[in-house]
């Protein structure tokens, strides 16, 4: 989160937390999903279930082909 790592259990709390003190609301948020290689798609669809409980938007950052 915010180029931390975050443990998949304390996702939530993370995103709560950064959302907190946002002037936005988070309907009007979105989530940027920027896993590194190899990371396991359960922990990618763990942070895009919970943007969706929190009524948040997620979206996966991609890098471009060369």
């Amino acid at each position: 989160m915010n180029d931390k790592e975050v443990s998949p259990g304390r996702i939530s709390m993370a995103i709560r937390s950064v959302t907190a003190s946002s002037p936005v609301n988070r309907e009007n948020t979105t989530v940027t999903i920027a896993a590194e290689k190899g990371t396991p798609f359960d922990y990618v669809l763990n942070v895009m279930k919970t943007a969706n409980n929190l009524r948040m938007k997620a979206i996966l950052a991609t890098q471009p082909k060369t």
